[in-house]
């Protein structure tokens, strides 16, 4: 069915060999039954543009396998999507001097000689004017203020960094001995206090197969790590649930969460879960804001990391760092008022850009908060990314203006604990806090793969 082809027409080929230098690619081939020129890949390839200053890649690929996992990665994102069988495009936006590394799952073909191919790559191009609809890797939107923070971003010796053990960074870390059977996950805990108990609610992922994979959420009593019954109603069949971050407002419990259907075709959505006292389910809420809709399915592009608190009895959130953006809403989804500030984050931390992580505090006059960045990472030829957390606090009054950003990261990944993916980043991802007698009692995930708490006091 498909035949190497000999062509003496360059404007044959996948890719203009004056626009890209594509390593990991076989011969030019042709596919006869349906019409097409095509370039089988390797399980790994990489592309790189000659010009400085192109903006963005698409990539054009054609599956032909009931089922495949794609990686895309450039210094500011990495994306996993599960191809079915069919045809594909992929936007991809790019920073100076980017280069992207594509990972296929390895498949053998029958009767072919060669191992380990990958995908049929029936074209790379800049620009997207050839096809209206790119399948999405990211939001295609303005990106010049991650480029320009990124190429900043330099001095954080994370190949130094890599090699620290959590016992010798800062505070005291515990991985939480959480029972998982098989290839279950437990990670990316909330922690939070309901009538003098202290619970956590984690994200659990269940791998079933090969891109066969179900994420919820399950709540645990703090420290005994009792199991408690969380019940979840969900809006439609197989729907996700990831990164739970948890707040006691008047008399109810609220959980946000980012939650979708499809990881591969749907935007992340943020949705609070409303309970009573005795987690009694009661409702769900989906704040329309920024690019939040009126439910799971309506996003006009991601949202999650959202962050929630009290201030004189309003319902708040903050909705991104840079600026300083803090929402009123109320238990209707409702958007009252926002306050936006600006603050130069770049100039105090140098390790990616900052993201929202756990809701913030009321402590001492001020609300205080933790945050997650990351950092791309080469590992010989595999690219995968370093997070870092960090601190930061705003005054606890209108406009909620940033005060402090501690400028070293307070933990960061390395690679001295076991792991059982060792494809997965090497990560600490906080969503939640305590303070029990000045000691931050922070929770966090670490490798997408366990839960942590972090006893923590800030420095005077």
């Amino acid at each position: 069915m498909y035949s190497t082809y000999s062509f003496t027409h360059e404007t044959k080929d996948v890719f203009n060999k004056d626009e890209f230098i594509v390593k990991g690619v076989y011969a030019l081939e042709y596919e006869d039954n349906r019409d097409f020129y095509f370039r089988w890949t390797e399980f790994y390839f990489s592309i790189n543009p000659t010009s400085k200053v192109t903006t963005n890649i698409v990539l054009n690929v054609y599956n032909i396998f009931s089922s495949k996992r794609i990686i895309i990665t450039t210094s500011n994102y990495k994306k996993e999507f599960n191809l079915l069988y069919g045809e594909y495009t992929f936007y991809i936006p790019l920073c100076q001097n980017d280069q992207v590394d594509i990972f296929v799952n390895p498949t053998y073909v029958e009767k072919d000689i060669r191992v380990n191919l990958g995908i049929c790559v029936k074209k790379i191009f800049v620009n997207d004017l050839e096809y209206k609809h790119p399948k999405r890797l990211v939001d295609i939107e303005d990106i010049s203020n991650k480029i320009e923070f990124f190429n900043i971003n330099e001095g954080a010796d994370m190949h130094k960094r890599i090699k620290v053990p959590f016992e010798k960074q800062n505070g005291k870390l515990t991985i939480l001995p959480i029972k998982t059977e098989g290839r279950e996950f437990y990670f990316n805990p909330t922690i939070f206090t309901v009538n003098e108990q202290d619970y956590i609610i984690a994200r659990r992922t269940k791998v079933f197969g090969e891109n066969i994979f179900n994420t919820d959420l399950k709540m645990f009593k703090y420290p005994s790590l009792e199991p408690v019954e969380l019940p979840v109603t969900n809006e439609g069949p197989n729907e996700q649930h990831e990164d739970p971050r948890a707040i006691v407002y008047k008399d109810k419990i609220i959980i946000s969460t980012v939650s979708y259907f499809s990881y591969k075709n749907d935007f992340f959505h943020e949705k609070l879960l409303v309970y009573d006292k005795n987690f009694n389910y009661e409702k769900s809420i989906h704040p329309a804001y920024g690019k939040n809709g009126s439910s799971v399915t309506q996003n006009t592009g991601d949202e999650k990391n959202w962050t929630f608190f009290e201030h004189n009895g309003k319902l708040m959130f903050v909705h991104q760092m840079n600026p300083h953006t803090v929402v009123e809403t109320d238990l209707e989804g409702k958007i009252i008022t926002e306050y936006k500030t600006h603050f130069n984050v770049k100039s105090k931390w140098k390790f990616g850009e900052p993201r929202l992580s756990t809701n913030p505090i009321y402590k001492d006059g001020y609300y205080h908060s933790f945050f997650h960045s990351h950092l791309p990472l080469r590992e010989d030829k595999f690219l995968t990314k370093m997070y870092f957390m960090g601190y930061y606090k705003f005054r606890a009054e209108p406009p909620f203006d940033i005060i402090e950003v501690m400028e070293e990261p307070i933990l960061w990944g390395n690679n001295i604990l076991p792991r059982r993916e060792p494809l997965v980043p090497y990560c600490v991802f906080p969503c939640g806090f305590i303070l029990k007698n000045d000691i931050f009692i922070i929770s966090l995930g670490v490798n997408d793969e366990d839960c942590a708490i972090l006893e923590y006091k800030l420095p005077t």
